[in-house]
């Protein structure tokens, strides 16, 4: 599909308008957008696909101009784009509705990866519903952008680019604006923390019977006040979170569903109704907070959807998910090792971890063929090669460097950029062997290739020292037993 220029991007002027309404006694997204045409004949591209869920442009109804303009579909096999014709500089709008999730009804965690909309309450990402007028580049150029909100005086409405504003002029691109999160209702609980001197609005809605709202705030207030020194960076003048509640089900013995993305100066999340905040879930939580550096601003793969990048974006956030939370007295030194050995536990006993690099990538893109435990490779592998790599570079420095050093190297070449930068494998070997020459090349074939076991060990000593002490275990590859464990988390 063909991009606007940066010139006619800057003409379009896009105004978009929503509101909240009823189509018989079901709730409704309505959208108006008005742009100026830049040219004759432009592409519109509607939601597609939102991680675990597809075919979005389903839950858009009734697209039609609201004038004498004319809306086609594109080509064959494009079902999410569709062609407006009018004349050049003529100031054109269009209207549509969004549905709610159908399949998977409200209570399903599958509806967290598709608009939720209530009669008191709406939250989606960007390209969940909004149509834009051609496809949004990361590096497309800043422009002004109008979003006004029509909804009841008891709601109130926040999203990626401010708080309680029913209308916004804010200069951003079209790609910023699908990654945004939107949120509003009559019922949202939201409070406005400071973390090295930056504003932070969370945005509760439901309920948790084991969660009270300052357990949620302070976990937020500690994670970003430990990342951000981490990481050298307060460059944050707004931040947005929102946790939603939503579904219940929290039983020890089998797997209970909650899940969370990141997004531009934001974070969204739900947890079941009646769990505790567990220790997997404030690693989510840290992992998700995580992406402003990793997948935001460091970014690596080079295929669509930057699958083969995963082990960095998914896998090293998870590494320094796990080891922040720690940092930042969310998990202790016991929780950290638990939940650590059974990601190196699952990695061992997965059928999927001798997996090559370009059969994940073609795997993943069959749709129906992918499965949970090849999902998970990526993730497992990034982060045993950030345990290895780490542990390298400390013992080669005698402690004076880190993986650390890597990560903070690699986030002053990405923000020399407003969109980040996207590595290739040769310029992130390059900064790590600034640190530990040749560890590099050596971990990532084990990624790469698929013929390598890494065959991690499990740590139980150190997830609990004193059940081991006095006993004659020796040396793990990666960690001492006992008192030695915690220097590997500082």
């Amino acid at each position: 599909m063909p991009f606007l220029s940066n010139s006619e991007q800057e003409l379009l002027n896009a105004q978009y308008e929503l509101a909240l309404i009823k189509i018989g006694d079901e709730p409704r997204l309505s959208v108006k957008l008005t742009l100026t045409m830049p040219r004759d004949e432009i592409y519109l591209q509607l939601p597609n696909t939102f991680l675990r869920r597809d075919r979005l442009f389903d839950r858009i109804e009734n697209l039609k101009s609201l004038g004498t303009n004319s809306i086609i579909s594109a080509e064959r096999n494009h079902h999410n784009f569709k062609l407006l014709h009018s004349r050049k500089g003529e100031r054109v709008s269009l209207r549509y509705f969004v549905k709610a999730d159908e399949q998977a009804g409200f209570g399903s965690s599958d509806s967290f990866y598709a608009p939720i909309i209530r009669n008191d309450y709406f939250n989606f990402v960007g390209s969940m519903a909004l149509v834009v007028p051609f496809v949004p580049k990361a590096d497309g150029p800043m422009v002004p952008l109008s979003i006004t909100w029509n909804l009841p005086d008891n709601y109130e409405v926040y999203n990626s680019f401010g708080s309680r504003q029913n209308r916004q002029n804010i200069n951003s691109n079209f790609a910023e604006m699908w990654d945004a999160v939107y949120t509003g209702g009559s019922h949202i609980r939201a409070q406005e923390i400071e973390v090295r001197g930056k504003p932070v609005i969370i945005a509760l809605e439901g309920h948790w019977s084991k969660i009270p709202d300052a357990e949620f705030i302070d976990v937020i207030a500690r994670l970003l006040a430990t990342q951000r020194k981490t990481w050298r960076d307060d460059d944050f003048p707004y931040f947005f979170v929102s946790f939603l509640s939503l579904g219940a089900g929290c039983d020890a013995q089998k797997p209970f569903r909650f899940a969370g993305s990141a997004h531009k100066n934001s974070f969204r999340a739900y947890f079941p109704a009646d769990c505790q905040l567990t220790p997997e879930m404030k690693q989510l939580i840290s992992h998700e907070l995580m992406h402003q550096w990793i997948g935001k601003q460091v970014k690596m793969g080079q295929k669509p959807g930057h699958v083969d990048g995963k082990w960095l974006t998914e896998g090293w956030t998870d590494y320094y998910g796990r080891l922040l939370a720690y940092h930042a007295g969310i998990l202790t030194e016991q929780e950290y090792f638990q939940t650590l050995n059974k990601v190196l536990a699952d990695y061992q006993s997965s059928k999927e971890r001798g997996v090559s690099l370009n059969s994940l990538v073609q795997r993943m893109y069959k749709r129906g063929y992918s499965t949970r435990q090849l999902e998970q490779v990526p993730y497992q592998q990034g982060e045993i090669m950030a345990l290895r790599l780490n542990q390298k570079i400390k013992q080669a420095s005698n402690f004076t460097h880190s993986l650390d050093d890597v990560m903070r190297d690699l986030l002053s070449e990405a923000k020399q950029s407003s969109s980040g930068k996207n590595f290739s494998v040769a310029e992130i070997a390059a900064i790590v062997e600034n640190y530990i020459p040749g560890a590099f090349a050596k971990e990532f074939a084990k990624v790469s290739y698929g013929n390598q076991p890494l065959l991690p060990p499990v740590l139980p000593g150190c997830s609990n020292p004193a059940e081991y002490a006095g006993r004659a275990l020796g040396i793990y590859a990666y960690y001492k037993l006992g008192k030695e464990c915690h220097k590997w988390l500082n």
